[in-house]
């Protein structure tokens, strides 16, 4: 799948610049340098991404509490918690099951690596 970018929010938790520049080298862009790459480290924060409206969703969520007529609670948020293997503490252990078959049946066959974090 040479016009397909593999990459797993931990990666990018690990190490965002040198994500940032995988993306660029695959993109075909030129190299940039340490001060662009800074810049956006800080825009692709996790802090930064929840407050972006046009990530954060909170107008879709509240399009949804209207048409379902119940109030959602408020801690539930699109852009969740931010940390690697917090879906642990949210799914229960046979939805994580179905998901870790889903997810080994529909990535065969690619350069995918899934590890447990």
């Amino acid at each position: 799948l040479p016009n397909v970018l593999f990459l797993t929010y931990e990666e990018m938790k690990r190490d965002l610049p040198k994500v940032i520049r995988k993306v660029s080298t695959f993109l075909g862009r030129r190299e940039l340098n340490d001060d662009e790459t800074t810049r956006l480290v800080e825009h692709l924060s996790f802090e930064n991404m929840k407050k972006n409206p046009a990530v954060a969703k909170n107008d879709l969520l509240a399009a949804v509490d209207k048409c379902v007529e119940k109030e959602r609670d408020a801690s539930l948020q699109f852009i969740r918690a931010g940390k690697v293997g917090s879906y642990k503490e949210e799914l229960s252990k046979e939805m994580i099951r179905d998901l870790d078959e889903w997810i080994v049946e529909n990535t065969k066959g690619t350069d995918l690596k899934v590890s447990e974090c």
